[in-house]
């Protein structure tokens, strides 16, 4: 605070200066507001509210948190300049903030009691990989600074490191150069390269306010009689539903929670969050309602059509399928509420309103499928994609058709797109049966193989349900777990394209041979 106060005193134009360093000054004026606003409120030391659990101390830290924090995106550019393809910038970035909250985690201030570095690091990797398995309880082994830093390493993760990245550097000092933009094109799925800020500073604007409207809904529908019925609990759990990360503060997670209000709200925020933030701007988009006299879906484009119809699809069959289950295997009925929140939270939030080790095995093989499926691209989910289960789905069509080109929407899709589909469904496959035998050999008898299926392809999928038996595995196990949860929200296909190497291409090619298949 200090230094900032010298750097503008010294500064030779000091409003070219506090242009210069928007974000800085701007958190700065955020934390004296909120400190003199705390120490205008009278509230009881020891009460119930949130705040008083708050002292001017911790207000402090987290705002030196997030100047740190701001600091490391300003870092971020010296990456693009050691010319890194943008798979190996994102594992990166992802395995650093991991380290940076295994290291704050750590920390005693930040737990009620002692808790494992191996265990803080679990519940570090799962915070970033927005997935939610936890091997501890996070609202009783972790104070409310910890909590705090989960909440944050969700939200980094949700939105994904590099549009915070790509937000901060724009708002700060000169913004970015021509190679962080072209870098940033794969990386935020935008075309024009001008656009590449507004679309960053758009996501973020789009999250807070959504996870801002969930935080009062929540609070508004919570169950009064609820042993935790305040702000942070609410604030927590919006922020944790919109970025599927699944985290709760409660050791059951929903379970025992009545009320179809606040579970009707964590699905809306689910469901938004999981389609991606493509299709939300594309919605939101004001050159989208300017053409009222076609039709609803055909304004939008061919990825935003695909996205909202299987995910529409993938709802009312996954809420069909599993109420039917129960009813004829276990002979329950279960409310709508129940239903709805089952069949959305695989896809990929983690959140359960009914004990999942007691759902019957159909309806499990059939959570594990959707697991697997996952959310949309450039989300908060995880999963191989609906686009591409779509586009597997539309090759099978093709080849019965005997077509020789995938088109769907009236559109062809390219080969190479269809060649990356294939390879993303080839290669999650192989990595969670890999990891599944891997399980097997470090747990051979505690655990049966549907639990240790159903918890990888949860930990690929980064979903976070699981049959009870995350806390059970031993520290091999978790290790594959948590390898589980960072190739399944960075992709599989990017890591591989981040650890190999472009080769030259031949100039000729061997003659053609073929081969017996099938």
């Amino acid at each position: 605070m200090a230094l900032a106060v010298l750097r503008l005193y010294f500064a030779v134009d000091r409003l070219q200066h506090l242009a210069s360093h928007k974000a800085e000054w701007g958190l700065l004026f955020l934390l004296l507001t909120q400190l003199a606003v705390f120490r205008g409120l009278d509230l009881p030391r020891g009460g119930g509210h949130w705040l008083a659990r708050m002292d001017s101390l911790a207000l402090l830290k987290l705002y030196i948190l997030f100047f740190l924090g701001l600091k490391a995106f300003h870092w971020n550019r010296r990456w693009f300049i050691l010319r890194l393809s943008p798979g190996a910038l994102l594992v990166l970035t992802f395995a650093f903030t991991i380290l940076v909250g295994w290291i704050l985690l750590s920390l005693p201030r930040c737990t009620t009691r002692p808790v494992s570095l191996l265990d803080t690091l679990f519940t570090a990797t799962s915070a970033v990989c927005v997935t939610g398995l936890t091997v501890v309880d996070t609202g009783r082994d972790f104070t409310l600074l910890g909590q705090g830093v989960i909440l944050g390493l969700f939200q980094l993760g949700g939105l994904g490191l590099m549009t915070w990245a790509v937000c901060f550097m724009g708002i700060s000092q000169q913004g970015l150069g021509f190679r962080e933009r072209a870098t940033m094109l794969d990386v935020l799925n935008t075309q024009s390269m001008g656009s590449i800020g507004k679309v960053a500073r758009r996501i973020v604007l789009f999250t807070f306010l959504t996870e801002a409207g969930g935080a009062v809904l929540l609070y508004r529908f919570w169950p009064a009689d609820h042993s935790r019925h305040d702000w942070w609990t609410a604030v927590f759990h919006a922020v944790s539903a919109f970025c599927n990360a699944g985290f709760s503060l409660f050791p059951d997670s929903l379970e025992g929670l009545s009320g179809r209000g606040v579970l009707f709200v964590f699905t809306v925020l689910i469901v938004i969050g999981g389609l991606g933030f493509p299709v939300l701007l594309e919605i939101l988009s004001r050159r989208t309602w300017r053409r009222p006299q076609q039709r609803l879906l055909s304004r939008f484009s061919v990825h935003t059509k695909l996205v909202l119809t299987m995910t529409a699809a993938l709802i009312v069959l996954a809420a069909a399928g599993i109420w039917l289950l129960e009813l004829t295997f276990h002979e329950r009925v279960l409310s709508w509420p129940d239903t709805l929140l089952t069949a959305v939270t695989p896809r990929t939030a983690g959140f359960n309103s009914v004990s999942i080790a007691g759902l019957s095995q159909p309806a499990l093989l059939l959570i594990i499928f959707l697991m697997y499926v996952g959310a949309s691209p450039a989300g908060t989910g995880g999963g191989i994609k609906t686009s591409t289960f779509a586009m597997q789905l539309g090759y099978i069509i093709m080849v019965l058709r005997g077509r020789e080109r995938l088109e769907m929407m009236q559109r062809t899709i390219p080969r190479h797109m269809l060649q990356a589909a294939t390879m993303i469904g080839v290669v999650a496959t192989l990595f969670i049966w890999g990891s599944v035998f891997l399980l097997r050999c470090f747990q051979p008898e505690e655990h049966t193989l549907l639990e240790l299926l159903f918890e990888e392809v949860s930990a690929f999928g980064t979903v976070g349900l699981s049959m009870g038996i995350t806390a059970e595995l031993n520290a091999a196990s978790k290790l594959v777990i948590m390898a589980s949860m960072f190739v399944g929200r960075i992709g599989p296909l990017t890591v591989i394209m981040a650890l190999s190497q472009r080769g030259a291409g031949r100039r000729g090619q061997y003659p053609e041979a073929r081969v017996i298949i099938g």
